[in-house]
């Protein structure tokens, strides 16, 4: 039994040893075959380098230099030396005063779905339908309305129906004064001013708030215009009622939510208004909302989305809502336009040299389908509760 265990182990163990053999030289070769592969595709900085030197001489490249250049040059980084040339553009790189409007200036790049933060991009592209929109982005898009010609563009808007100030009256409680965050042009104010005894007007937009001034019931005594962010403005608190008018998204929600509550009177409000348009016809809209969406990537959330996600902060209570009956109205197509371009992804700033494409492409839409005036009916949103 043991003569034959002896003749059995030794043939099991070459098998096994020939089996092992096998497997290390395939797993050998493709890491061989991908290292291969690896040093036969060029570095994506490597590419960088090559595009910027193209054109130069060999010598004057820093990518390309002769070996001999590059051997001086590891011997003085060894020794503790500067190469005098990469000195000099340092300290020109340090002492270039750089511009706080470069940032907001700059084209910005939109980082794809699925792309990581820490992915850097080497050249900004003009945003697509489909990119994700950076918090930075839609900063940018908010900055669209420190702009004049959008702060007159708000004229064409529709105003409030009168039953959004009728359920507003009723949630006014003493001392009667009102925070209006967000205010823009004042077409809120303006209606609070009826029955309210102090309005205090807050939007970071110099440009809103001289809009507001010049409108019919701007200059009434009982409205306290402030320019400033919502967020760190000067308030004077007691307020019976704190409103935000399609503005509320704009606003850090972790920091205007506690001060409000902190500002409102032990029984005051936070009412949030929107306010949507029903269109009768569906097929020149589909056809509309397409080129939007072609030129712009930030599309409104969905305003009870909203709602559901500043209750699930913890930072809001809600305790009643209505919806408005709709009322019809009809806008010229230039005013329509006009109105479209009182909005933060849709504005001339926004799209810049784009703005006269999207123009031409949306009244292509109005002539395709035999349009002259734009019909179509208002509704209000108004969500009222405990902020904190």
């Amino acid at each position: 039994m043991h003569r034959r265990l002896a003749r059995v182990r030794p043939q099991r163990s070459r098998r096994l040893e020939r089996v092992l053999q096998g497997w290390r030289r395939r797993v050998l070769e493709r890491i061989e075959d991908r290292a291969r592969r690896r040093r036969a595709r060029p570095h994506p900085r490597a590419r960088r380098r090559v595009a910027r030197c193209r054109g130069r001489s060999r010598a004057g490249c820093p990518g390309t230099a002769p070996r001999e250049d590059r051997a001086r040059g590891d011997r003085d980084r060894r020794a503790g030396r500067r190469d005098p040339r990469q000195a000099g553009r340092a300290r020109v790189r340090r002492g270039r005063q750089r511009s706080p409007l470069r940032r907001e200036e700059a084209p910005l790049a939109v980082r794809p779905r699925g792309q990581s933060p820490r992915v850097r991009r080497c050249r900004a592209r003009p945003p697509r339908e489909g990119d994700r929109v950076t918090s930075h982005y839609q900063r940018h898009l908010g900055r669209a309305f420190i702009d004049e010609e959008v702060a007159r563009n708000y004229r064409y808007r529709q105003p409030y129906p009168p039953e959004v100030f009728d359920v507003l009256a009723g949630l006014l409680v003493a001392p009667r004064t009102v925070l209006d965050a967000g205010c823009g042009s004042g077409a809120l104010t303006r209606g609070l001013a009826g029955f309210a005894e102090r309005i205090d007007a807050v939007d970071p937009s110099e440009a809103m708030i001289r809009e507001g001034r010049r409108l019919p019931g701007g200059d009434s005594e009982r409205i306290r215009w402030i320019v400033g962010r919502a967020e760190d403005a000067p308030l004077a608190a007691p307020y019976g009622l704190a409103t935000t008018g399609a503005s509320i998204h704009w606003m850090d929600l972790s920091v205007v939510l506690p001060r409000f509550g902190a500002a409102l009177a032990p029984t005051g409000r936070l009412a949030i208004v929107d306010t949507e348009s029903v269109y009768a016809d569906e097929a020149w809209r589909r056809d509309l909302v397409a080129v939007f969406e072609r030129y712009s990537p930030a599309h409104s959330d969905d305003f009870y989305g909203l709602i559901a996600e500043l209750e699930a902060s913890g930072h809001f209570t809600r305790e009643g809502e209505r919806r408005t009956a709709p009322i019809p109205y009809e806008q010229s197509l230039d005013d329509y336009l006009a109105m479209l371009a009182s909005t933060s992804s849709l504005s001339r700033v926004t799209l810049r040299d784009r703005a006269d494409a999207f123009e031409h492409d949306a009244r292509g839409i109005f002539a395709a389908h035999g349009m002259e005036r734009v019909r179509a009916a208002l509704v209000a949103h108004i969500v009222w509760g405990r902020p904190r």
